[in-house]
């Protein structure tokens, strides 16, 4: 069940279980990409139960066992659920159009309807503009989960017209796996402490002179991983202790809600694309700490 990833993917779960159970927004469709997480297709059938089953299947870890509906997912055999996957080397149009025709017809129960598209770069030309054509006019009661590995190997208005959730594959690096391990925590720290006011002294901590793009990329890497683990901690999962810069992760938590971390590592995972493009770095990380700072800048 969704809760069985807690602890593992802490931002998806965070954030999946304050739309829908705080806020009570579902949205129309969502892109998955997975960053080779390796139980990707796990966790996306947990989502789907989530969304379907009536108590949420979020207390239990063995719905399965106590709920039908859970049941017949599991066994691919739910009407409202269709699962498309490649047709050998593409997804092909017809797969759509079957789709398509399978969700005109009315839900006996009127609970929702879902598909999932896994591997979802593979849709070919065809395919591709058939789904957006979906996505563009989405019918009440129909929700889309897209799944792939790299959000830039899919059309970017197909990306666009989805709520994306990036997975977390950091669960088993920890500080020895990065190079300039405490430059990053440093560079973290300072922010946590100074707030957007780091932007005035931002060259003395992080001279983009002298780095390279590589290093503008590791930075948030870092970044990604620390705040990964101040989610953990923050969500009540034991860390260790023992690890040199456990205080910080303490402070960070103190100081900042479970909302504020996930939006600042939406932020970084954001950087982390435009880093895609060819822009000038200094421009990137001025924007880039007005943007931790919930795009505000003040003294």
């Amino acid at each position: 069940m969704l809760v069985d990833f807690k602890e593992e993917q802490s931002l998806f779960y965070n954030e999946i279980v304050t739309s829908i159970l705080t806020n009570n927004k579902i949205s129309h469709a969502y892109l998955v990409e997975s960053k080779g997480y390796d139980r990707t297709k796990e966790l996306v059938i947990s989502f789907v139960k989530f969304l379907l089953c009536s108590s949420r299947c979020i207390k239990s870890s063995d719905c399965s066992s106590i709920c039908n509906l859970c049941n017949l997912i599991d066994n691919n055999t739910y009407s409202n659920l269709k699962i498309i996957e490649p047709d050998g080397l593409w997804i092909k149009k017809e797969q759509l159009e079957n789709l398509k025709i399978d969700f005109k017809t009315k839900s006996i129960d009127e609970s929702p309807r879902v598909y999932v598209i896994f591997e979802a770069d593979k849709l070919n030309k065809t395919s591709a503009n058939s789904i957006l054509k979906f996505l563009e006019e989405p019918e009440d009661n129909i929700i889309a989960i897209l799944v792939t590995n790299n959000r830039y190997n899919m059309l970017n208005t197909i990306v666009s017209r989805c709520q994306l959730i990036t997975l977390s594959n950091n669960m088993d690096l920890d500080s020895k796996d990065f190079i300039n391990f405490d430059d990053g925590l440093n560079f973290v720290m300072d922010y946590e402490r100074n707030n957007i006011k780091l932007f005035a002294y931002l060259n003395n901590v992080f001279n983009i002179k002298s780095k390279s793009r590589d290093d503008y990329y590791q930075l948030l890497r870092i970044m990604e991983f620390l705040y990964d683990l101040t989610l953990k901690y923050k969500i009540g999962k034991e860390i260790d202790k023992n690890i040199s810069y456990f205080d910080d992760i303490v402070y960070i938590a103190n100081t900042n809600s479970i909302n504020d971390i996930i939006r600042k590592m939406n932020v970084i995972e954001e950087q982390k694309a435009r880093l895609q493009y060819n822009v000038n770095l200094s421009l990137l990380l001025d924007k880039f700490i007005i943007d931790l700072g919930g795009g505000v800048y003040s003294d």
